[in-house]
């Protein structure tokens, strides 16, 4: 199979957005989407990798990496994450790396989540993390108005303690999305979703 051209991989990124903004002109669909059993979404097979310093979503060994700069109360990245994380399932040679970026107007609930997201990582790896992510976007209210309540990590019910107290208090979870959030600001990112398309072949 040949495999996709940098170019290829931006239309395609761009397809999925012209799909995510017809999608904003459905509310009936979206409203049926969102009430998804969240139990249905988390038996589907997943691509993930071990956490090596970085969340990523796809074959370590792909040639493109997708970097999202994603706050998880921003409504946009909320549409966005199911689409482009089912974009990288159909794409073996592409990979997702999470980028934290809360955005002021939404604090503290963004850091907050951030933070747990992060956490639930800690607590057992990189699958977790990205079900974490998955599990704020399915009931955050978005714009800062949060969570009723911390989301629950099906066959974790016996560590949700330790990663909502680690949320609240863990330094290392907290310089994570802090020095992110920073990196990206000296980047020059101020909005969410953005992506940074790496090509491990050219370095750029």
């Amino acid at each position: 199979m040949k495999r996709p051209t940098r170019r290829q991989i931006l239309y395609g990124i761009g397809a999925v957005a012209l799909a995510i903004l017809a999608f904003e002109c459905l509310p009936d669909v979206r409203q049926g989407m969102q009430m998804l059993n969240t139990a249905d979404s988390i038996s589907q097979t997943s691509k993930q990798t071990k956490h090596n310093g970085a969340w990523v979503y796809g074959s370590s060994s792909a040639r493109f990496t997708i970097v999202e700069y994603a706050d998880l109360e921003c409504p946009y990245c909320k549409d966005y994450f199911p689409q482009l994380k089912a974009w990288v399932d159909q794409h073996p040679d592409v990979n997702l790396q999470w980028h934290h970026l809360p955005l002021p107007m939404h604090e503290p609930a963004a850091s907050y989540e951030a933070r747990w997201a992060e956490c639930a990582g800690i607590e057992r790896g990189n699958d977790v993390f990205w079900l974490a992510v998955e599990l704020i976007y399915q009931r955050t209210r978005s714009n800062g108005a949060g969570t009723a309540g911390n989301p629950q990590i099906p066959g974790l019910e016996d560590r949700q303690h330790f990663i909502d107290n680690c949320a609240s208090s863990n330094p290392a979870a907290r310089q994570a999305v802090v020095s992110q959030a920073h990196k990206a600001s000296l980047g020059g990112i101020t909005a969410t979703p953005t992506l940074v398309i790496k090509d491990k072949h050219s370095g750029r």
